[in-house]
């Protein structure tokens, strides 16, 4: 499907893809009929990232804030609030509380039930991820910062060389990209270091199964796959797949 501008972010869910398109926002696609679009939705800002739960999606959507909106219909999508934080980048949910990365602004934590919306400042928040009621923030360079969202508080740090950008959470480990730095990875419970992959500067960061795909923020758009079935000092890599140039406007 030819999208028109810069692909940001997606998710699939219910046979759905549901793509956040930097100023062109959401468009969603069938994937049960050859990526047919059955809707779209003019967020006004720059549609960064996404989260869905049930018939309600999250948008990021730059310094528009953060969109609630029904996509019960997909082709009737409406928007049920905005949410007026600093400038919104990624988000990540758990239960009730989003908690948004805002870069230099900070953390948000939005409460979905109430609409509360509590800032924790003195950060640079590039993304986020959540894992069992624990935000990991990639904290530009300040590192990593984890925040208990029950008590809606900073839980720990972790000093990190460079700047680190992008945050991926996955059995028990955390991946860390990192613009000038290698690629780190960290034991989550005890937010220690345990091997590093000798890449830098990616846009994103995916796992499936023992593989790892790290798309690089660079002029060739990379992609490159790693094997980590043996966490060692550093990962063997399995491949590099050279795309298209033009990705973003694909």
């Amino acid at each position: 499907y030819g999208l028109k501008g810069k692909a940001e972010n997606f998710i699939i869910n219910n046979n759905k893809a549901y793509i956040v398109n930097d100023e062109n926002g959401l468009i969603v696609l069938n994937l049960n009929d050859t990526l047919k679009k059955i809707g779209s939705f003019n967020t006004n800002g720059n549609a960064q990232d996404i989260v869905i739960n049930g018939n309600t999606a999250y948008i990021a959507d730059g310094k528009n804030g953060v969109l609630k909106l029904n996509i019960t219909t997909s082709s009737n999508i409406t928007l049920e609030k905005t949410y007026k934080t600093s400038e919104a980048k990624r988000l990540a949910l758990s239960s009730n509380k989003l908690c948004v990365a805002c870069g230099i602004n900070g953390i948000a934590i939005i409460n979905t039930s109430t609409g509360g919306i509590k800032y924790l400042k003195d950060n640079n928040a590039q993304d986020v991820t959540i894992n069992n009621d624990i935000a990991y923030v990639a904290n530009g360079e300040k590192g990593l910062l984890s925040i208990d969202l029950k008590k809606e508080e900073v839980k720990e740090s972790l000093s990190i060389d460079g700047f680190v950008q992008n945050v991926f959470f996955d059995n028990n480990l955390l991946y860390l990209s990192n613009r000038t730095e290698n690629t780190f990875i960290v034991d989550v419970a005890t937010l220690t270091f345990k091997g590093y992959i000798e890449a830098s500067n990616e846009k994103r960061i995916y796992k499936n199964d023992d593989h790892l795909y790290l798309l690089l923020n660079s002029s060739t758009n990379n992609i490159k796959e790693y094997n980590t079935s043996a966490i060692t000092r550093s990962l063997r890599k399995k491949a590099s797949i050279d795309i298209d140039s033009n990705i973003n406007d694909m």
